[in-house]
């Protein structure tokens, strides 16, 4: 999306304060059922990283964008199958006047990598602890892969990262473990346990119903921003429980303090 869309899109001011950004990360749980509310982060941060998409198309994704002076990335939803929903489907949508310093990249269907000058966002969507070996195996696969990132990337700018982790520490299950193990092996914190106390204490939930069809919720802390441990980078880190939500995942937002886009 970019300035010149139909009249119809929402006008944005473009970022003119270089010394914040407003970056926020969102599981959306699918582009047809919570479009509006993609939106609604989208006008609200400069930087939105959103995973579980499910577009089948770039085309599909931009049809249900309507904010203006916005550019979109994405890596297009997969199938497994030859029916179904599309797995996944992550991407960055971000202010037409965000410089970047290369091509945003993606490794698989899990992991996304956006460079500003100072500042490099990993997005990621790791894998879901469903008790199966293939899934540890995975999980471990991709901390390896984000680790080189991490390094290589570190040489020229702050990396902070963020996105669905499915990993919630109060579980201490092998997954948990895996990322403690990998945080101490980078120096990195979870910035959004560590930032002082949240308004709400989960980034997901569900309605479930007992044996006598009452209703009853289950939640979890899964989504997170991480930063290297001695960060300055990082003002601010919100999680956001909003009745717009229309997903059954709550968004994270992260304010800069350094001119990281510059």
């Amino acid at each position: 999306l970019t300035s010149d869309q139909p009249d119809n899109k929402i006008k944005t001011v473009p970022v003119t304060d270089k010394s914040r950004l407003k970056v926020s990360s969102l599981n959306v749980n699918g582009i047809t059922k919570n479009s509006h509310y993609l939106n609604y982060e989208v006008l609200n941060s400069d930087i939105c990283f959103a995973c579980e998409i499910h577009h089948e198309s770039k085309q599909q994704l931009d049809d249900y964008m309507y904010i203006s002076h916005k550019k979109i990335s994405s890596k297009v939803s997969e199938r497994s199958e030859k029916y179904g929903r599309g797995k996944n489907g992550m991407g960055f949508i971000y202010n037409s006047d965000i410089v970047l310093t290369g091509p945003i990249q993606y490794y698989g269907n899990r992991i996304g990598v956006m460079e500003l000058d100072s500042v490099a966002i990993i997005g990621v969507y790791m894998a879901y602890n469903d008790n199966k070996s293939e899934s540890y195996e995975e999980l471990l696969s991709d901390l390896q892969l984000i680790e080189e990132l991490q390094l290589s990337l570190s040489k020229s700018k702050e990396v902070i990262m963020v996105g669905d982790f499915n990993i919630d520490l109060s579980r201490r299950d092998c997954f948990s473990i895996a990322l403690v193990k990998f945080l101490h092996s980078i120096d990195y914190i979870i910035a959004d346990i560590e930032y002082g106390q949240q308004n709400v204490d989960y980034t997901w939930h569900s309605i479930r119903y007992d044996e006598e069809d009452r209703p009853y919720i289950i939640s979890s802390w899964v989504d997170h921003v991480l930063v290297p441990r001695k960060s300055k980078l990082i003002e601010y880190i919100e999680i956001i429980a909003s009745g717009l939500n229309e997903g059954d995942h709550n968004s994270c937002l992260l304010y800069t303090s350094d001119a990281a886009d510059e």
